[in-house]
């Protein structure tokens, strides 16, 4: 079998990224158990990292040895494209720079790690590392254990976002938009309001001509605005009224996804809290982002609250666009004036006292 994998060591390793249909094998290859398949290359001899793809992430697959024209894939079970990455410095640096962040022991160690992936880490190269996801979650994790207070976070992490953007948008504007899109799912996941705010308006002004980042940032800017102002009503699928605020009790207001991990364990820990929350006088109202209706009504028909729904729209919902939410999940307080008085994403930072 003939693969034709082009690659060229010449050029800048980020180049690959841009060129990335000249070194995806141009068959989809199913591998069976352990196996070492041979085939002609024009990439010139060494040693090469394979890669495949999962949705946005790339798995480690397996190494590649060219010599004489021909590359020789060692790869484990797997169907999909591969691509090669060609096993140099940038990445074997940005490889052992991963392993030493997980051993970080003093404020040296901590600053000198978080000056190299500002100023020096090599983005378009991590994003077709296979480390991409690893790196960028232990990036803000770091920044996140360091406070407890999301304004503190953003006010330290936003700087080092911002130069790591300024450094790689021009010449790589589509990591930048990857960067973008999963720092804003960290965010949410960790409940940094005032960073999703921040970034939001950050890449609004670069201007990175992205649709749906920009669907992304405006609406979460739309969500920073809601604090204190009356709750949006909440609509059913035919338009008309579902729920009007004020309700003359405080609301406890959830959007979920079944099936998502976060989302799991928030509705779990609800459905635990639910007979105290209500004897607090709170009503508890969940919104699905699911599109399966089969799986919506399998897993709703588990919870002990009567006000759960879904239109089967997704995160594009007239509900979650009127509330901001573009991941989920989300915890809304309203207040007995029908006022939102915090946005969380895990129940313990609500201000809800049992």
């Amino acid at each position: 079998m003939d693969v034709i994998i082009n690659s060229d060591n010449s050029l800048p390793l980020a180049k690959y990224y841009r060129q990335m249909k000249h070194f995806i094998t141009s068959l989809l290859i199913l591998i069976i158990g352990s196996i070492s398949l041979q085939a002609k290359s024009s990439a010139k001899a060494g040693q090469y990292t394979v890669v495949g793809f999962a949705g946005k992430d790339t798995l480690h697959i397996g190494k590649a040895t060219v010599k004489n024209g021909t590359v020789t894939l060692k790869l484990s079970s797997y169907q999909g494209p591969v691509q090669l990455i060609p096993d140099n410095e940038a990445y074997r640096s940005i490889r052992k720079h991963l392993n030493a962040v997980f051993d970080i022991r003093s404020h040296a160690a901590f600053e000198a790690a978080m000056a190299y992936v500002a100023d020096t880490l090599p983005f378009d190269v991590l994003y077709t590392s296979g480390m991409w996801k690893d790196y960028i979650q232990q990036w803000v994790s770091f920044y996140a254990n360091t406070t407890s207070d999301e304004k503190v976070f953003a006010v330290i992490f936003m700087p080092a976002v911002e130069r790591v953007m300024a450094r790689t948008v021009e010449d790589h504007p589509q990591t930048a938009i990857r960067l973008s899109k999963d720092l804003f799912e960290f965010f949410g996941q960790y409940s940094l309001a005032d960073a999703s705010e921040r970034l939001a308006a950050y890449c609004l002004a670069l201007d990175l001509r992205d649709a749906e980042l920009d669907r992304l940032c405006i609406r979460l800017l739309n969500a920073t605005g809601l604090l204190y102002k009356p709750a949006p009503t909440i609509y059913k699928t035919d338009g008309s009224i579902l729920v009007d605020f004020p309700l003359q009790q405080p609301v406890l207001l959830v959007f979920y996804e079944t099936k998502c991990g976060h989302c799991d364990r928030l509705m779990s820990e609800l459905t635990r809290l639910s007979s105290q929350l209500e004897k607090k006088g709170y009503r508890i109202i969940t919104l699905s982002s699911d599109k399966d209706k089969s799986l919506f009504e399998q897993q709703s028909s588990k919870f002990n609250w009567a006000d759960n729904f879904c239109d089967f729209k997704g995160i594009d919902s007239p509900n979650f666009v009127n509330y901001g939410v573009s991941n989920t999940p989300v915890v809304y307080t309203i207040n007995e004036e029908g006022r939102i008085t915090g946005r969380y994403s895990v129940m313990p930072e609500t201000e809800v006292k049992l």
